[in-house]
């Protein structure tokens, strides 16, 4: 599957449930603290390294 593919089937779905699609990273964003201190229990059986929040954080501002 193509990227743009999934950009569509995100917007399709987000429409369908009521949300702005374009808003998803100001709801991001405000989740921030929440994500940040469920983070290391959420994923230690999920990966055998579990990164930095910080680090995490920091790459999906770059995209």
């Amino acid at each position: 599957m193509d990227i743009v593919d999934y950009i569509f089937a995100f917007q399709d779905k987000a429409k369908y449930k009521g949300y702005d699609p374009k808003e998803l990273m100001t709801v991001v964003e405000r989740k921030e603290k929440i994500f940040a201190k469920q983070w290391q229990k959420q994923l230690v059986n999920q990966m055998t390294e579990i990164p930095e929040f910080n680090d995490a954080w920091r790459e999906l501002g770059k995209h």
